[in-house]
């Protein structure tokens, strides 16, 4: 299973990052559906289902308070930028 620990995104920043990048010309880019936009914190890997768990159980104790955060810039994967 790919793992990896986001937050999700607001679905108003959503639309707008859909907006922003519908116009973007098809270079080969694979664009993720506006439901599956999130904000990747660390990307983890492939780990067994078991593992997976174990990271969600743990994930699920840390308490955290609100913060705002801007968007800068868009990427993609693996390490290239555009815009």
């Amino acid at each position: 299973m790919r793992c990896f620990i986001a937050i999700n995104i607001p679905e108003e920043i959503k639309s707008k990052i859909a907006e922003a990048t519908k116009n973007l010309t098809d270079s080969g880019l694979k664009k993720v559906e506006m439901k599956n936009l999130h904000l990747t914190l660390k990307f983890i890997g492939d780990v067994e289902e078991k593992k997976a768990d174990e990271i969600k159980q743990i994930l699920n104790k840390i308490n955290f308070n609100k913060f705002d955060i801007s968007l800068k810039n868009f990427g993609f994967f693996p390490n290239e930028t555009f815009i």
